[in-house]
């Protein structure tokens, strides 16, 4: 009897087991197709990760450049812009010297912050929400450091391929809480690419007590959620080249006709076609 007990337990959790991988394959097909609007595919990929783990809240952040304020006109300005020289140009991009450093920063992440723009159900409270990286108070003294940015920023700044934290009460002073009180749980971040390697986005995902369990995420959790960021990846790349594509159509199609080579009339232009003789009784 015991033997049998066994064998039916076992047998069990095997459908058990094989259930819970085709639900997580399932949830990861849902998000084919969805090459067209990157918010669409975001909120889509934050619904399948609290689907298929303990996660209480889900959100993906967007990295944004800071917009530089505009200057102030002076008050004898008409708001025309002044009349460039003959010579104005864009200046060619200064080539690297032999062994010269290449840029630590290629995408300008020091000058961008996150900004959430898609989430769960039961998420949309991050909607909306900024992250911004330390600035110094205004009347510091020059080479005063900055102040450590955000725990999430070490992804797209290199430091880490995702952020993984347990428990964020022991990391109080690297993670920022949105919330009024600060409360126990896990936080996972996975980065969301382009295919020139640029990190675009961040697909975050908590635990925190209430919505969530307060626990750390499991191995398989994390697998699931890199899955489902490296099927996002995908996606965006389908999205980022059908947007350069329509950008080169449309340079294309308004473009000027190129110049006539040496020795070739320039082509005339067609005559504005006739319009129809009015019939009678018809008035013109």
């Amino acid at each position: 009897a015991s033997a049998f007990a066994l064998a039916s337990a076992a047998a069990a959790a095997e459908a058990a087991a094989a259930a819970v991988k085709a639900a997580k394959e399932g949830a990861l097909a849902s998000l084919d197709g969805l090459v067209d609007d990157p918010y669409a595919l975001w909120a889509k990929a934050a619904e399948v990760v609290k689907s298929q783990t303990s996660a209480g809240m889900v959100y993906v952040g967007n990295l944004v450049k800071e917009e530089a304020p505009l200057a102030e006109l002076p008050e004898d300005d008409d708001g025309t812009d002044p009349e460039e020289p003959e010579d104005a140009g864009e200046e060619p991009e200064p080539e690297a010297a032999e062994g010269e450093e290449p840029n630590p920063d290629p995408f300008g992440y020091a000058a961008k912050h996150i900004s959430y723009a898609a989430a769960a159900p039961g998420s949309e409270m991050m909607v909306g929400k900024t992250l911004k990286r330390p600035t110094l108070p205004e009347g510091a003294e020059e080479g005063t450091p900055l102040p450590p940015a955000p725990v999430t920023f070490n992804v797209p700044d290199g430091k880490v391929p995702a952020v993984d934290i347990s428990n964020v009460l022991y990391k109080m002073k690297e993670v920022t809480f949105f919330g009024p009180i600060p409360r126990v749980g896990a936080y996972y971040a996975s980065s969301l690419n382009l295919p020139s390697g640029e990190v675009s986005a961040l697909l975050c995902a908590d635990t925190l007590q209430t919505k969530g369990s307060g626990k750390p995420f499991t191995l398989e959790e994390k697998d699931f959620i890199t899955a489902v960021a490296l099927k996002v990846s995908a996606n965006m790349g389908e999205i980022d080249a059908k947007v350069q594509k329509y950008v080169a159509d449309a340079i294309e199609a308004h473009a000027p006709p190129p110049p006539p080579e040496e020795g070739e009339e320039p082509a005339a232009e067609e005559p504005p076609a006739e319009e129809p003789p009015a019939e009678e009784g018809e008035e013109v």
